[in-house]
């Protein structure tokens, strides 16, 4: 029965992934639309017929996909939002580009952008509720699974940072949301690729998903993030968002590539789980009928066989059905045809064994390959998957417990130098340094995490505000502290933001840790290397040595 239960898993596990690739596909979709609708709302110009058929077929593809989407999950309802917030945008974007190019104010189109954003973030909820659907009929492809969404999760931040490039141009994104909103996607993409990195190398046996990474490299970080980046290094520049949309596009399509490819590779997987479920059933099968035609034996030779050695035979078959695999006790020689009936038995119990190894081979590698999903491969701490599974449980706890719960988020200052003047060798030395520095610092039961890029937080049950902020300045401090004569990591410093959860309120740990990034911004406008709470006042801010220059 285990056999064909694992059969029907593996056959649900190749269709959950034929449903979570179409819904992939119709999120890309819907992160591609952007593009050409960009070029439709150029307010330099006026809408050429050739932009608009571009647009028209590209909304085609996407409702396509969106339709072969619904119709394989059998669940259309799902899908409703998403094409609700999809035509709300699109009529934005209408209402821009039939206008003449002189009445396209940049806030117009930033709202038509902002519109479209929001029908891409229903569809990434869909993304994951479908990964996870996978996850639960193939958890041995639980990093293949990961990747592919974080690919689809890289095609989308990077066209959106390029829709902010064209909201800068048109003049729709004043300059603090540009910084704030241009820092946090770029983050989100650094942090993608360095797991699409990591992960992809490690696991991608196929040279095709090597190839599609290098291409990812070249195309988009390579040629059209560069481009991006000149827009936002002059925000006063105003430009035509259609040739910049023309020029950015192209670099978007290695990641899309790159997500296609893990598709691929996850489809062989889970069907070379198939096959080998199949196998597995027909060798049970086989053996389950050696068993009967050993019992029907027995039972034609029972009247002229001893009975002691029957009696034997029938306490090792219990034995089997139960499983007990150890050696039987060592009995005398029988007759020839009840010695054969032992050693078939025996070869039934070998048999049973080397399923018994595999099947805990087989939980290791699941247990192995989740804790590869919930570690961040460089520092070694929980990462921000991770902290999304076990925060809600650490809140409810403090919250049971009547205890105050703080939250310490912490960015390490100028890191972007630190990269350019010592490589990325020496980035990593000091993502491990801040990674001891917090592990050293932090109580037993408290969650460390590498939040992002250079972003690590600290859940601290039962610190209220005040104890919290002790100990985000005893970070800071160990942390300014340097290397003394080790001259291989260079010494840097650190912006704490703090906030604490009260046990009747916000028991949504992101809240906790909106306020404790509230908090860190606050650090970062004050000179950086201070520890901030999310009721400072800037008189009242933390810090008791002067900022590294």
């Amino acid at each position: 029965m285990n056999n064909v239960a694992e059969l029907r898993r593996a056959s649900r596990a190749v269709d959950d992934a034929s449903q979570f690739a179409l819904v992939l596909a119709a999120t890309d979709m819907i992160s591609a639309e952007r593009g050409p609708a960009n070029v439709a709302m150029d307010p330099l110009g006026p809408t050429s017929s050739e932009a608009l058929a571009k647009l028209a077929a590209t909304r085609a593809e996407t409702d396509r996909r969106l339709a072969a989407a619904q119709v394989s999950t059998l669940r259309t309802s799902v899908f409703d939002a998403v094409i609700h917030r999809l035509a709300e945008g699109r009529a934005k974007v209408d209402a821009v580009s039939a206008k003449p190019p002189e009445e396209r104010p940049g806030a117009m189109i930033a709202e038509a952008i902002q519109a479209m954003f929001a029908a891409a973030d229903e569809a990434a909820a869909l993304r994951i509720e479908y990964g996870r659907r996978l996850l639960r009929h193939a958890p041995e492809v639980g990093a293949e699974v990961l990747l592919q969404a974080e690919a689809s999760a890289l095609r989308e931040q990077a066209g959106r940072l390029g829709s902010y490039a064209v909201m800068t141009l048109t003049g729709g994104l004043p300059m603090q949301a540009a910084i704030v909103s241009v820092t946090r996607t770029q983050d989100k993409i650094t942090y993608l690729w360095q797991n699409l990195s990591a992960f992809a190398h490690n696991h991608g046996d196929d040279p095709s998903i090597r190839e599609a990474l290098a291409r990812v490299e070249t195309d988009y970080f390579g040629r059209s993030l560069p481009m991006a980046m000149e827009v936002f290094a002059e925000p006063s520049l105003r430009g035509s968002a259609a040739e910049f949309t023309r020029r950015y596009v192209p670099g978007l399509t290695a990641s899309t590539d790159l997500k296609e490819r893990l598709g691929a590779l996850t489809l062989r997987k889970i069907e070379k789980a198939r096959e080998a479920a199949i196998a597995a059933t027909f060798a049970s099968a086989g053996v389950t009928l050696a068993v009967v035609l050993a019992l029907l034996w027995l039972g034609l030779t029972f009247r002229r066989r001893l009975f002691l050695p029957l009696i034997s035979v029938r306490e090792e078959i219990l034995s089997l059905s139960v499983g007990g695999l150890g050696n039987p006790p060592s009995r005398a020689k029988a007759g020839p045809e009840v010695d054969e009936m032992f050693a078939g038995l025996a070869v039934l119990r070998d048999e049973l064994r080397r399923k018994q190894v595999l099947e805990r081979e087989r939980r290791r590698t699941n247990q192995h390959l989740k804790l590869l999903a919930e570690t961040d491969s460089l520092t070694g701490l929980l990462n921000r998957r991770a902290a999304a599974e076990q925060a809600p449980g650490v809140i409810e706890a403090a919250r049971q417990a009547g205890q105050p719960l703080g939250a310490i988020l912490l960015d390490i200052d100028h890191f972007k130098t630190v990269n350019d003047v010592y490589g990325h060798a020496g980035g990593d030395a000091v993502l491990k340094r801040v990674a001891a520095v917090l592990t050293s610092l932090a109580r037993p039961g408290d969650l460390v995490v590498r939040y992002g890029g250079e972003e690590f937080l600290v859940l601290a049950p039962g610190l209220d505000a005040a104890a919290t902020a002790d100990l985000a300045e005893r970070m800071r401090l160990r942390l300014a502290a340097g290397q003394g004569d080790r001259a291989s990591i260079p010494d840097v410093t650190g912006s704490f933001g703090v906030a604490a959860h009260r046990t009747q309120s916000d028991r949504d740990w992101e809240a906790l840790v909106a306020r404790a990034d509230a908090a860190l911004y606050r650090a970062k406008r004050l000179g950086r290397n201070r520890v901030c709470t999310d009721t400072s006042k800037p008189e009242g801010v933390r810090r008791t040595m002067r900022q590294r220059a």
